[in-house]
């Protein structure tokens, strides 16, 4: 495939054992966890959209799980949790230090033990907003922790975008949503390619479930400018046509629905 690369505004031939893979980012047990629990179940789902196939039960749940985990498992995932720290770590120290006035409050006696609980408890929430620990964006990776999502992208309808003569781009952060809705409103759709020439569109707005359409070379723009949107540096493409990269490293974006 092809790399574009928005940093070093070059396009390259690679694989995605090289480009898309980063020793260490997590953990053997994640590693396993994601490959036993998460990529293997959604393998059959996976090859059944990049050859139009309708999904049922279980294939569904599956690739509804797998969606998720990537959207949170990218490097773009791993910064938006490192963001999210200073407003988790926030919230969890007020509800501390309210549990420890409360048992000041019920045993004055208490007040000097108090006082040494609140200094270890700002320290402690100090050291997480100033380094977050891995770990907790690896336990964030179990879709376990966030069933309401995978409910909300099974309760939408979901269709197959078909492109014989155009392609359809991939990124490094390929799950598109608009972030100001998420998946959960009547207006959320969802966008994701399985292949250049395949890509899945989820939302409320239509029907029936699970029909292939023929992509409008407007559709496939579309996802092209959501995809170099998305991408934290690169986009990939099953061929190097000259507008790739010059469009990959625009600024801006223009983005809007798809009709």
């Amino acid at each position: 495939m092809w790399a574009h690369d928005r940093l070093e505004s070059r396009s390259f031939l690679t694989q995605p054992k090289v480009v898309a893979h980063e020793s260490g980012m997590y953990p053997d047990e994640v590693e396993q966890y994601l490959a036993n629990k998460i990529e293997a179940p959604a393998q059959v789902a996976i090859e059944k959209v990049r050859n139009l196939v309708s999904l049922e039960g279980g294939d569904r749940i599956a690739l509804a799980t797998y969606i998720v985990a990537l959207w949170k498992r990218v490097p773009e995932g791993r910064r938006r949790a490192s963001e999210r720290m200073p407003e988790v770590a926030a919230s969890v120290k007020a509800d501390v230090l309210a549990q420890i006035d409360k048992l000041v409050e019920e045993d004055p006696s208490r007040s000097a033990l108090g006082d040494e609980r609140r200094a270890q408890v700002n320290s402690i929430i100090r050291l997480y907003e100033e380094d977050p620990p891995p770990d907790i964006w690896h336990r964030s990776l179990h879709t376990e922790f966030t069933p309401r999502v995978v409910d909300s992208l099974l309760s939408m309808e979901w269709r197959y975008l078909h492109t014989k003569n155009s392609i359809f781009l991939a990124s490094d952060n390929p799950v598109f949503f608009f972030a100001h809705e998420g998946v959960g409103q009547p207006t959320s759709e969802l966008t994701l390619p399985f292949s250049s020439s395949v890509a899945l569109w989820a939302n409320r707005r239509t029907s029936p479930r699970m029909s292939v359409i023929q992509a409008s070379p407007g559709a496939v723009r579309e996802l092209n400018r959501r995809a170099a949107y998305n991408a934290t540096r690169f986009v990939f493409s099953i061929r190097n046509n000259a507008w790739i990269l010059p469009f990959h490293c625009k600024k801006k974006w223009a983005l809007s629905r798809l009709q």
